[in-house]
């Protein structure tokens, strides 16, 4: 879960793709404020055949990574919001100017944890503040508050963001425990975007950049260094490689994911009442072009599998694969690239399965 508190600023955009490669800008974020990234995580069980593949970088580059034994790890909801009102910093100051908040949650967990990431960015980039944990950290039962802070604010990435990009900054990371300071550090960050090409995953192939940077962390009588690799595809950073240098020894964790941006609209259970069954609606409008909404209802929180499929039973488009909470949903689907005619939107909820079909005018 530590890669989503970290990393969070990274798993964040839907880009724009043109001769095999990325192009990220102050647009793409300007598009997912209202949205949630469904994040399922995984990790192999060949770890060493996944790191040899992830040294390889270059122009037009493949990457195959779909045969090292991906298990489940994680599922992680992230909420991207225009403001800090009701996040836990909505009243800190240091974060008084963050136009791009992500509230991250633990799917399944009931602990309470909640964790908030405070960026600002415009058309030079985009600038990580800081965040603030709640949860359990010690696991003594007790909630704990803990705030991390860059000053100044760190460089995640400069705009426009693709292949050859250079990323350098220099921070002071301080961490707070209830407002009292506890570990203060310098940070050094180099990075360079040294690869694009083609990701082929268990879920498909995806257009992405290889993104390699290095942060050296000076503390108090101790310097260690972490390298992170990450391909970003249409949703942000579909693989990853952490290498953590403590001198002493080495830690490396891979993961790979599906990341899915949905438009959800749940029901507040203040002001209605919240479904009873699992149904699939009509799409609407239906017919269409290029785009409609599909809305469903879930009587629980459950796991849902929402596809688009052709009339042979070739899977178009999986447009949801992950944990969702209770309540009416709706998931927008785009049908830019694929020709006219009917299909159907197929919705599976714990082991129950409903379609609907939808009709594309072109």
């Amino acid at each position: 879960m530590m890669k989503h508190i970290v990393t969070i600023v990274a798993v964040l955009f839907i880009v724009n793709t043109a001769s095999g490669q990325i192009t990220l800008d102050e647009s793409t974020l300007e598009a997912l404020v209202g949205k949630r990234l469904v994040s399922v995580d995984y990790e192999p069980s060949d770890t060493t055949g996944a790191y040899a593949i992830s040294q390889q970088t270059g122009e037009n580059e493949t990457w195959v990574i779909t045969s090292f034994g991906w298990t489940v790890t994680d599922t992680v909801n992230i909420d991207f919001l225009s403001s800090a009102a009701g996040t836990p910093g909505e009243n800190d100051p240091d974060f008084a100017s963050a136009n791009l908040i992500q509230v991250a949650s633990l799917v399944g967990d009931t602990s309470n944890f909640e964790n908030a990431s405070y960026s600002f960015f415009d058309e030079s980039g985009l600038m990580q503040q800081g965040s603030v944990f709640i949860g359990d950290a010690d696991d003594d039962g007790d909630l704990d508050t803990l705030k991390s802070l860059y000053t100044p604010a760190e460089l995640d990435i400069p705009f426009p963001f693709t292949y050859q990009t250079v990323v350098m900054d220099s921070v002071t990371h301080e961490q707070f425990a209830s407002d009292t300071l506890f570990s203060s550090e310098q940070v050094a960050k180099e990075g360079f975007v040294d690869g694009y090409g083609t990701l082929v995953t268990p879920d498909g192939s995806f257009d992405v950049l290889r993104y390699k940077y290095e942060e050296r962390v000076y503390g108090d009588g101790f310097v260690f260094v972490e390298t992170t690799v990450e391909w970003w595809g249409p949703t942000g950073p579909i693989f990853s490689v952490d290498i953590i240098d403590f001198g002493f020894g080495t830690f490396i964790d891979l993961y790979y994911s599906t990341q899915t941006v949905v438009e959800i609209t749940a029901v507040d259970p203040d002001d209605f009442s919240l479904p009873t069954t699992f149904a699939l609606q009509q799409n609407y409008p239906n017919p269409f072009n290029p785009s409609t909404t599909i809305p469903f209802d879930l009587q629980e929180s459950a796991y849902v599998n929402l596809a688009v499929y052709d009339l042979l039973g070739r899977r178009v488009e999986l447009l949801i694969d992950g944990q969702l909470p209770v309540g009416t949903h709706e998931v927008s689907w785009s049908a830019e690239n694929v020709p006219g005619g009917l299909y159907v939107a197929r919705l599976e909820v714990n082991g129950q399965r409903q379609s609907r079909t939808m009709t594309l005018l072109k």
